[in-house]
């Protein structure tokens, strides 16, 4: 065996674990660094949710941060603060001891339709929010409430009930506050027609959105009809005035198709519509709805991975925890080969051209990271 090809190649290992330790802290020096703005981020935007006027409450991002440790809802000179979410490991509330309860979950489009609605009639103290963590939900919220086990649900009057486009009818002709729904028959009529077509433009942007194709037309044709619907009476709003009709739509197409289709197809809806534009402006302007609205990255990441649409970069702690996994293997396998030469045990070319291999390959990754 070549003396210079067992020094050659350590040196190619010993580089390569150089670099790659490098990377790993580089990197989690990078997340530090990102966990410090978001959080200082999170305070500031808390802050100036808390007295700002409400025209600017309503362009204030909410992050992930701020919802958890501390989110306030301001409406009408009262605060409320968001109760802690509900898993498996909680106990129930005391069922049906005449307290009025809003099952929701902070990420639910469905139900954030009828927690729009419940604050914007100001039914905070009325009706009480009992967010559910969806993903591990607790038993007994199947077993003793609501069988159907999905959110929103309402309890009320010791019956539950349930399905978001029922829920905001309900809530609107059974409790005090502003009327979410005109008496003009006319604007009624149009109503009616509006809240069931929504369903069917979700079901025409969640296959768009999957599709592998251009699906331009299809979304088109149905931000169209909204467009149209929206200049049919006078004001920003569908029925001119903020009603339930804005209320259906505004957490799929301002919070989720919009941003959804802007980032998976490079696709503006708002573009050529200056109808829809001025909605969501007017939306912004609206806390009964901001309050509601949750963390866009977060939102958007837990939809694209439920439709399957993570087949891009991983995220930087991905990285990190793979990269460690891999440093951990380089290092097990060059310090064999290290001992090995050191006492002068003979390696073969097939053994170090392995490493030397694995090491390049390592190389061209850590140099473009």
């Amino acid at each position: 065996m070549r003396p210079h090809l067992d020094i050659f190649g350590t040196c190619v290992v010993a580089n390569t674990l150089v670099k790659q330790i490098l990377f790993v802290i580089n990197v989690t020096n990078t997340l530090v660094n990102i966990s410090r703005w978001a959080l200082t981020l999170s305070w500031s935007s808390l802050a100036r949710t808390a007295t700002n006027p409400a025209h600017e409450r309503g362009q204030v991002q909410y992050s992930n941060v701020s919802r958890a440790m501390a989110c306030y809802v301001t409406r009408s000179n009262m605060i409320e603060q968001l109760p802690s979410i509900l898993d498996a490991s909680a106990d129930p509330p005391i069922l049906f001891d005449g307290t009025t309860r809003l099952y929701v979950s902070y990420t639910c489009p469905f139900a954030q339709r009828t927690w729009i609605t419940r604050n914007y009639k100001g039914l905070q103290e009325k009706i009480k929010l009992v967010p559910i963590d969806l993903q591990n939900r607790p038993n007994w919220y199947k077993e003793k409430l609501y069988p159907e086990n999905k959110v929103p649900a309402l309890e009320h009057n010791n019956e539950v009930k349930g399905e978001s486009l029922d829920l905001i009818h309900y809530i609107d002709e059974n409790f005090e506050g502003p009327k979410l729904l005109p008496e003009d028959p006319t604007k009624q009529e149009f109503a009616t027609e509006l809240l069931s077509y929504s369903d069917t433009l979700n079901k025409v942007n969640f296959f768009a959105i999957k599709s592998k194709g251009d699906a331009h037309y299809e979304v088109g044709v149905a931000y169209d009809k909204l467009e149209e619907a929206l200049a049919k009476f006078d004001g920003p709003f569908f029925l001119g005035e903020f009603s339930l009709v804005d209320i259906a739509y505004a957490p799929f197409v301002v919070e989720r198709f919009k941003p959804l289709f802007s980032e998976v197809k490079n696709y503006d809806v708002t573009k050529g519509r200056p109808k829809l534009t001025k909605w969501i402006e007017e939306l912004n302007k609206i806390d009964a709805y901001t309050a509601t609205k949750h963390d866009p990255t977060e939102l958007l990441g837990g939809i694209k991975k439920r439709l399957g649409l993570n087949e891009g970069p991983q995220c930087p702690l991905q990285d990190v925890w793979q990269g460690t996994q891999l440093l951990a293997i380089d290092v097990a396998a060059a310090t064999g080969l290290i001992k090995r030469a050191r006492t002068s045990d003979e390696l073969t070319e097939k053994e170090i051209f392995c490493v030397y291999a694995k090491c390049l390959a390592r190389n061209s990754v850590y140099n473009n990271s």
